[in-house]
């Protein structure tokens, strides 16, 4: 299901932070660990992204826009 929507919010850029504020994106493999009920494809361009972390599985960013339901 196409759900293209764009998303804005403050967001912590400290990388020491795993859990904070901000949007987040996961891999699919931690999102489906997180929670499967409804995984959404999202885009996010690198002049919105404020940190990785998690090992590299999980995106902390100002902006997002959502493509669809996978």
């Amino acid at each position: 299901m196409k759900l293209v929507k764009t998303y804005e919010s403050h967001c912590d850029c400290n990388i020491d932070n795993n859990s904070s504020f901000g949007l987040s994106a996961w891999t699919i493999k931690e999102a489906k660990e997180y929670c499967n009920q409804k995984i959404i494809k999202v885009k996010i361009n690198i002049n919105d992204l404020g940190c990785i972390v998690h090992s590299g599985n999980k995106l902390r960013c100002r902006k997002f826009t959502v493509l669809e339901e996978v």
